[in-house]
């Protein structure tokens, strides 16, 4: 019993001496970065617009055609064409031209002007000032501002407009009036133009 006894330990200790300790290998988990979810593409402002109007001029002159016959008003009528640019918002950019005649004096007035404006939109509708300068050229049969030919000479232009939204891009400007200085007659002249029409704005100009 007591040879017994004493050879196991030393089994113990030769098992003990025999172990093997065998390291633990962690393999790398991937995981995916959360990342911030994307921001919603909003559109920011209005995007380009061409407008194609009627004008309708009050140039402030009255003719009388005989003796004892009341004076009658002068007034032009014509169509009006503007672009708008947008790329700098919240300024417009714009350049517009615009034609005219008058039965009544035989006048004829082109307009070539540009400059910058402001459009505040608010749901279907815009509220539009804006404020032009150019050269214009008249001519008048009856030598309204005495001048034998065409006569051309610098103008500026202030006007403010409501627009409305209709369909995709399309809409209208019911409302649209103007003060136009002309240098032409000994006074100079200041029409007062009004000018509904429509208008139609581009593809959508995307931002984050």
């Amino acid at each position: 019993m007591a040879g017994s006894s004493d050879a196991l330990p030393t089994a113990a200790a030769g098992a003990s001496a025999d172990a093997v300790i065998t390291p633990v290998v962690m393999e790398p988990v991937l995981m995916e970065r959360e990342y911030p979810p994307e921001p919603i593409i909003r559109y920011k402002g209005l995007t380009d617009q061409v407008t194609l109007s009627y004008i309708q001029s009050n140039p402030g002159y009255e003719l009388q055609t005989a003796p004892g016959l009341q004076a009658q008003a002068s007034s032009l009528a014509g169509i009006a064409a503007q672009w708008t640019y947008r790329k700098h918002y919240p300024l417009d950019v714009i350049g517009s031209f615009r034609f005219s005649h008058g039965s009544l004096m035989q006048q004829t007035l082109e307009t070539f002007a540009g400059g910058v404006g402001y459009t505040h939109p608010f749901r279907r509708f815009a509220l539009v000032g804006q404020g032009l300068a150019g050269i214009s050229l008249t001519n008048s049969q009856q030598q309204m501002y005495l001048y034998s030919g065409t006569t051309k000479g610098f103008t500026t232009i202030i006007g403010g407009s409501v627009e409305v939204k209709l369909h995709k891009g399309w809409g209208v400007r019911p409302v649209y009036s103007e003060y136009q200085y002309l240098p032409f007659g000994q006074i100079h002249s200041r029409y007062w133009n009004f000018s509904p029409g429509v208008f139609y704005r581009f593809h959508q100009q995307k931002s984050r």
